[in-house]
């Protein structure tokens, strides 16, 4: 190509490469304004879109030294496969939402504003850079705290209903637990 401006960036150094790479995004962005709004919703779905390319690459082709029936039988119900490491992964963070929400509504706990922090500065990060369904993975055992917090909650509901958990009990089992100790 003649583009003298490609040339620079085919040919340049690091640090060209990098000052005309700013430039170029800036003058994009000031001739598209709006754009970073328009892509969040983007971002965001693949910032927490499942993460099926570990399956792909660790499960499905994976190089193997020989046959094995299970890899046979992964590779004759793939579909199944995929479906369900899918939606394992959006009920584990469905269940996350819910976890946050319930602790959030009832009087937080201190422990709770550092881990919702975490998935929000990840996620205000990403709005700025390029998501990949990837960086999601530092999240994981966050999301996966909050989804065991909504599954307690559900089995302490029936308790709650039925009478045989008073509210001072649950009181004085949320103060133990902000203090750190084992609830009795």
């Amino acid at each position: 190509m003649d583009d003298p401006e490609y040339q620079t960036m085919r040919n340049g150094d690091e640090f060209t490469k990098n000052r005309q790479g700013y430039q170029y995004a800036f003058a994009y962005l000031r001739a598209n304004p709006t754009h970073l709004l328009t892509m969040l919703p983007t971002k965001l779905f693949w910032l927490y879109h499942s993460d099926t390319s570990g399956f792909y690459e660790g499960v499905l082709y994976a190089p193997m030294q020989g046959p094995s029936p299970l890899a046979s039988w992964i590779a004759s119900h793939d579909h199944l496969v995929e479906a369900l490491t899918f939606r394992y992964y959006e009920v584990v963070m469905a269940l996350a939402v819910v976890g946050a929400g319930l602790t959030l509504l009832r009087r937080p706990p201190g422990w709770i504003w550092p881990i919702v922090a975490l998935p929000l500065l990840l996620t205000f990060f990403h709005i700025f850079f390029h998501a990949k369904d990837r960086f999601h993975i530092p999240l994981d055992g966050i999301i996966a705290l909050l989804a065991a917090v909504a599954i307690t909650e559900a089995t302490r509901l029936p308790a709650v209903f039925m009478g045989k958990e008073k509210h001072g009990q649950r009181d004085q089992r949320e103060q133990q637990a902000q203090r750190g100790q084992m609830p009795g």
